[in-house]
């Protein structure tokens, strides 16, 4: 499969460190025209007493809409003893909930939390250029 022509890359949730005790929502996603998106997941070194992020997706009908958790759509809670890895997961698009974000909560108190969450849109059965390249050897 050429991803030049089947998947479009979107930064859902573009890399910072993370607050203590907060809920936070990434940009949201127009998922119009695609049946699925993989999320991924990337995290650094997580520090500070009890650190954790509970990392999920929420969908809405609009883009400023009210958004609600998509069942199931939950990564593994990342603590210390998880951190410094990549986690995917995939959810299918509901045509009329289209708009979907990245809800991160943390818990404890946070020293380091760094994470960051790529979408990448994709279809079956479709074939159209949404990517262009950086490079092509």
């Amino acid at each position: 499969m050429d991803l030049t022509e089947n998947v479009k890359q979107i930064s859902a949730y573009p890399a910072v460190t993370l607050a203590s005790a907060a809920t936070t929502l990434g940009a949201a996603v127009d998922c119009s025209g695609y049946d699925k998106v993989t999320y991924i997941l990337d995290t650094g070194t997580f520090t500070g007493a009890s650190c954790a992020a509970d990392v999920k997706i929420v969908e809405s009908a609009a883009s400023g809409g009210t958004y609600s958790d998509i069942v199931g759509a939950v990564f593994v809670q990342v603590v210390a003893a998880n951190d410094v890895a990549t986690y995917v997961g995939r959810v299918h698009v509901n045509p009329a909930k289209p708009f979907q974000k990245v809800s991160i909560t943390t818990s404890g108190t946070v020293t380091t939390c760094p994470i960051s969450v790529s979408a990448l849109l994709h279809d079956t059965g479709l074939k159209r250029p949404v990517i262009t390249p950086s490079f092509q050897v």
